[in-house]
């Protein structure tokens, strides 16, 4: 079955860096992984070194979907999300969040392979 990656890039609202945080931790990952063709999820802080060019933002999730069709699954999220299926936290920038699918295009290399 095909595996894509659905990554997720948003922000805190500001000064609610620890509601936006254990929302996210503590309910939003496993309502997402909850939903059929949704299989992983894992979460990413913007690490600060100056090699960094300019982020989409300080936070990233990276949500694993194995499906034929990837659309599905994300018409899926979105009708539960807003059908109130969803707990959303007030304390997410909603305005900042920008999503993004991607496909393999290629084998995944480890060292040694």
């Amino acid at each position: 079955m095909p595996h894509y990656k659905y990554v997720v890039f948003t922000e805190p609202k500001p000064d609610r860096n620890a509601a936006y945080n254990d929302w996210y931790d503590s309910v939003h990952l496993a309502e997402v992984i909850a939903v059929d063709g949704f299989v992983a999820a894992q979460r990413f802080k913007l690490v600060d070194l100056p090699h960094n060019t300019l982020p989409a933002s300080r936070y990233m999730a990276i949500y694993e979907i194995e499906a034929d069709d990837p659309k599905e699954v994300l018409d899926r999220l979105m009708a539960i999300g807003t059908g109130g299926g969803m707990v959303l936290s007030d304390a997410l920038d909603q305005g900042s969040a920008k999503t993004i699918l991607y496909r393999p295009v290629g084998d995944r290399m480890t060292k040694g392979s």
